[in-house]
């Protein structure tokens, strides 16, 4: 029980420091309205993205590297 709370603990870390990693409220290039972190983060090539939303539902990977 202990091993799962750290694991959560450092995922819960590890995402908070990517988002603020990357940048803050990028826009929406559709809608122009600013995106929120949709806390999901993965590495593609060596290269950090984040998933941003936008309120009106579009979705983009931004690069935080």
């Amino acid at each position: 029980m202990l091993k799962i709370i750290a694991a959560v603990l450092l995922m819960t870390l590890l995402a908070v420091t990517i988002a603020w990693a990357c940048p803050t409220s990028p826009d929406c290039p559709v809608h122009d309205q600013p995106m929120y972190f949709a806390g999901r983060t993965k590495v593609v090539n060596g290269h950090v993205f984040a998933l941003y939303r936008c309120p009106l539902g579009d979705s983009y990977w931004v690069r935080c590297d």
